[in-house]
């Protein structure tokens, strides 16, 4: 089968197109990442939750001792954190995976029983991270990192709900929080204050 100068080129131009429109069809189901920049963390003893601080947003994460005590020793040995297949749902909800890792020379100034206490087998201790983004509104009595660490994470491929807030005063971190009061105190009020 000969192909003449213009089967060939009608051929190039449909195999061009093909490949264009399965290039846009693929970028459209690729998945889609946003970059954060952490820059510190805060230990809520009260409410057992780790805040990390972003540059765009903070997340909230419930706090377990183990991964608690493997970010206080983080403070005083030298560690190299890992953050791998963090994604935030469409309501916000953030997970992955969170490891912290000792270099070999460090681990003999480490008690090995605290090592054991933090979660650490060998030199790595890796948590898996479960927890909710938030707007920060205030200032947080966080931890700074010596270095800010830039992460990637997933969104939704729908757009997320609203996020909710975290606001940080001097005396209370509250997040998301109102107050509701009950319907018959308010009829109550309302009698009290229009009667004579």
């Amino acid at each position: 089968m000969l192909l003449t100068v213009n089967s060939l080129s009608k051929l190039l131009i449909s195999l061009f197109l093909l490949l264009t429109v399965t290039a846009c069809t693929t970028s459209l189901w690729a998945d889609k990442y946003y970059q954060e920049e952490l820059t510190g963390f805060f230990i809520d003893e009260k409410n057992q939750k780790l805040i990390v601080s972003g540059k765009q947003y903070s997340y909230v994460f419930d706090l377990e001792q183990e991964l608690k005590s493997a970010l206080l020793l983080s403070r005083t040995v030298l560690m190299q954190p890992s953050f791998k297949q963090f994604s935030v749902s469409e309501k916000n909800q953030i997970q992955g995976q969170f490891s912290l890792s000792l270099p070999d020379d460090a681990l003999s100034n480490v008690d090995s029983q605290q090592l054991n206490n933090s979660g650490f087998e060998e030199n790595r201790a890796s948590f898996v991270m479960l927890g909710k983004r938030y707007q920060l509104d205030g200032k947080l009595p966080q931890v700074n990192l010596d270095k800010s660490i830039k992460i990637q994470i997933k969104r939704p491929r729908k757009g997320a709900e609203t996020v909710g807030s975290i606001v940080a005063t001097p005396v209370a971190i509250t997040f998301d929080a109102f107050v509701t009061v009950p319907a018959t105190l308010v009829m109550v009020m309302i009698m009290a204050l229009g009667s004579p």
